[in-house]
């Protein structure tokens, strides 16, 4: 997945590869093109920073979105539990967090 960090005009644009896989893409074969690779749950780490509120809602709307009859829809610590078995644990823990802030 590639991301664009967009940064008023003056400003240069950074972006970044989203892969589990971050070593073949280090160094000198991502410096031609100004990309950083990073992990998915570093990736992930700056979405509740950006727009937390927002952030719970998507994932509340994807829990919602699952099951089908005879089957319940996930909940949302069903979903949290499936992305951290996914690898983004870090990414869960901080929208925990931020659930338990309020």
């Amino acid at each position: 997945m590639l991301s664009a960090c967009h940064s008023p005009p003056s400003w240069t644009h950074a972006f970044s590869i989203r892969t589990p896989c971050v070593t073949p893409f280090c160094g000198s074969r991502s410096e031609p093109w100004d990309i950083e690779p990073i992990d998915p749950d570093t990736f992930l780490l700056h979405e509740p920073e950006c727009a937390p509120a927002a952030l719970l809602n998507v994932l509340k709307e994807q829990a919602g979105a699952t099951g089908r009859p005879p089957h319940p829809a996930m909940t949302l610590e069903d979903v949290l539990s499936s992305l951290e078995k996914c690898g983004v644990p870090g990414f869960v823990a901080e929208v925990r967090s931020h659930l338990h802030r309020g």
